[in-house]
């Protein structure tokens, strides 16, 4: 329990804070120390018992944390856990007690890991992992606030000031690629499925797994709609980045492309003596594309269009939203057809696609709304706030200085 205690001439207010801790603070006077006294029994200062041992160090958390979010996150997110766990965090931190690191520790760690050229980007992903361990032990009662909050900004590693640019091929640029993906130098059903599924990417906005995902079910020729449900990354089948599904527009040119290729798809399926796939991009063997052989095939026929190697299939997705936006699309139509989380995310991401001079459109403002409206007025040279109640105030008003009557 928190109390006041009489301590070499001062007055110290003693007691346990929610992590089991004991605290003290020190006071000139009794007043103050009461007052301090009210203050932590308010804030529920007493001592009480965390499902977690408050003295657990970081080597032990993590192993919990790890088991404990194992069901809520995809496999490859639980990849990078571990993979940024065990490279940087464990090694820094590994004996310390989860609440005896403080922010100016978190802070010296990440600025040397940036001394150290480790890529900027890499640097935010650690800091991301830490602050998300550190708000776990923060709901479970070891600490009482998280060090780790809000200092991603002041080191420039918060999500909304770091990410590079989108990579969007421009209306040229894709049509090389395409070009160069449909004319591969050796011509089969395996380079014309790659060649329609990139289509699809950049016509339609799928992310590379979710291509890989895409089954003949989810298309919609009469409605001309896409189902996108699903994705396979790595190998293994699972739920959309975001866990929810969305509907995508499919323009006329890719349903032609698509139809095409199921033609072809059945036609090859019956030279095997099988059933169409299950899934519309697959290899000779009717199984859902590897991602290593597309991403492989995709660089090869960017290297054969002459592009530079930062564009990576991810890019298809991003020229999808830049072309939707630069032709005048709103930013809410583009983000549910790319399955954003927030118009804020699309917009934040692809802001300087969107059209950005339009010096006409102030005139809308001068259409009436009735008779005798600010059109009229502006035209005839009468200030829009001057009506027959005010006008005599107006004019009084004109022949005063600015100070006032005099």
């Amino acid at each position: 329990m928190a109390c006041v205690k009489r301590r070499r001439g001062k007055w110290v207010v003693d007691w346990y804070d929610a992590t089991g801790a004991r605290r003290w603070a020190s006071h000139t006077t009794r007043e103050a120390a009461d007052a301090k006294l009210a203050e932590v029994v308010k804030a529920g200062g007493s001592r009480s018992r965390p499902e977690v041992d408050p003295r657990i160090t970081v080597r032990f958390y993590c192993s919990r944390w790890l088991d404990t979010v194992k069901a809520t996150r995809k496999p490859r997110t639980l990849e990078a856990y571990t993979s940024i766990l065990g490279s940087h965090i464990l090694p820094e931190f590994r004996d310390v007690r989860i609440r005896d690191i403080t922010k100016s520790k978190i802070k010296a760690f990440l600025v040397r890991k940036l001394n150290e050229g480790c890529a900027r980007g890499h640097v935010a992903m650690i800091y991301r992992v830490l602050r998300t361990l550190l708000f776990a032990a923060l709901d479970d009662g070891v600490i009482t606030q998280n060090p780790c909050a809000r200092l991603g900004r002041s080191l420039n590693l918060s999500q909304d000031q770091q990410g590079s640019e989108p990579k969007a091929f421009d209306r040229s640029q894709l049509d090389r690629f395409l070009t160069a993906a449909q004319q591969a130098p050796r011509a089969n059903a395996r380079a014309s499925t790659l060649y329609v599924m990139w289509l699809t990417g950049a016509r339609a906005g799928l992310r590379i797994g979710e291509l890989i995902g895409l089954r003949w079910k989810n298309l919609d020729f009469d409605r001309r709609e896409i189902h996108v449900q699903q994705q396979i990354s790595r190998g293994r089948l699972g739920t959309l980045k975001s866990n929810k599904s969305r509907l995508v527009d499919m323009s006329d040119g890719l349903a032609l492309a698509l139809q095409r290729h199921f033609v072809l798809v059945k036609t090859e399926a019956l030279k095997r003596g099988s059933g169409v796939p299950e899934h519309v991009f697959t290899s000779r063997t009717g199984k859902p594309f590897d991602y290593a052989r597309a991403l492989e095939a995709f660089n090869k026929a960017r290297d054969r269009a002459g592009l530079p190697d930062h564009f990576t299939p991810h890019s298809l997705k991003h020229t999808f939203a830049s072309q939707l936006l630069s032709a005048g699309e709103s930013p809410e139509y583009v983000s549910r057809m790319c399955g954003h989380h927030s118009v804020g995310f699309t917009v934040r991401v692809y802001g300087r696609w969107l059209p950005m001079s339009n010096k006409g459109a102030v005139n809308a403002l001068d259409a009436p709304a009735s008779p005798g409206g600010v059109a009229e007025m502006v035209a005839n040279g009468t200030p829009s706030f001057v009506t027959s109640r005010n006008h005599n105030a107006v004019a009084n008003i004109a022949g005063q200085p600015l100070g006032g009557r005099r």
